[in-house]
């Protein structure tokens, strides 16, 4: 049992440094020894639900992901109990998919209780910081920018009063900069990038999800302030480093929409026009992984058919 459960954290921790197939294999064996005696480690056969939508959602597979979860809420409830904190996880993870494949009434509905939840067992400190926070991701799907800077701006003070650096702050960093670039702020959100690029690398490495969304972001801010000349590397390590991870993701789509308004910028408007087709197209073949960026890719097109 106790080499099983240090598996699945071992899978948790290769997850967050960007080896998804160790991940995979390291969970695999423990949920195959919990499974030779459910009755017995059915708990912690729920609790790893969570670290197996992860695997999904980072393989690209965000439908898989939303089964994983769906299926596990009632698997923890009838284990855990329907109040336990590793049951609202799993829902506080459903939310988190649903919002990427753009179900954003229920991830924000899920959110809210997920909140209440933890308020309720008198989880007020981190959990609550990370269901707000998660609450501003959820604004800034829907565009609501003033919304998700607020909510992200609270939890990001109460996570650096608390807590200090960490994986986490690295990840609210990162979504209050990416609020403040497409508010068009672009300047406001350097201090955040810089914080976000230096405890995301610390805390989870040069090649983990965490990292290259980072990256992108850096770029987007350089593309934002008109700067071709500081964008042009940026946007060519994240296409890179996003490749890594395989050419069906979201996070590379959105790379080459990033090259896409690099070219825009650089006067090479056939060139945008022809990437930014590309990323719709592979956003469009993600079905439900896809859709919450789609309407923004499409929305760079009409501002490049626009402007020229």
């Amino acid at each position: 049992p106790t080499t099983a459960k240090l598996r699945m954290f071992y899978a948790l921790a290769e997850l967050r440094s960007g080896d998804v197939d160790s991940a995979a294999h390291e969970l695999a064996l423990a949920q195959a020894f919990w499974n030779g005696d459910r009755e017995r480690f059915g708990d912690a056969l729920a609790r790893s639900r969570i670290v197996e939508g992860q695997i999904a959602k980072q393989r690209g597979d965000f439908d898989g992901a939303v089964r994983v979860y769906r299926a596990a809420v009632p698997e923890a409830v009838a284990t855990l109990g329907a109040d336990a904190d590793d049951t609202i996880n799993i829902e506080n993870s459903l939310a988190l998919v649903l919002m990427q494949t753009g179900e954003l009434d229920e991830a924000e509905a899920l959110m809210q209780h997920v909140l209440a939840a933890k308020e309720a067992l008198g989880r007020t400190s981190d959990d609550a910081v990370t269901a707000r926070q998660n609450l501003g991701a959820i604004a800034f799907s829907r565009g609501d920018y003033a919304r998700a800077e607020s909510l992200l701006r609270a939890a990001l003070d109460a996570r650096r009063d608390t807590y200090g650096p960490s994986a986490a702050m690295a990840a609210a960093e990162l979504s209050l900069a990416r609020t403040l670039i497409r508010s068009g702020r672009p300047d406001a959100a350097q201090d955040a990038l810089a914080e976000a690029a230096q405890m995301a690398l610390h805390f989870t490495g040069d090649h983990s999800p965490l990292t290259l969304a980072v990256d992108q972001a850096e770029a987007e801010a350089a593309i934002a302030r008109g700067d071709a000349a500081a964008a042009a590397p940026l946007v060519e390590r994240a296409l890179k480093e996003d490749a890594a991870f395989g050419d069906k993701t979201p996070l590379y789509a959105l790379t080459l929409a990033l090259e896409a308004r690099l070219r825009a910028l650089q006067g090479r408007d056939d060139e945008a026009r022809a990437l930014l087709a590309d990323a719709e197209g592979r956003l469009a073949a993600l079905g439900s992984a896809g859709r919450t960026n789609l309407a923004y890719v499409r929305s760079l097109e009409r501002v490049v058919a626009a402007a020229h």
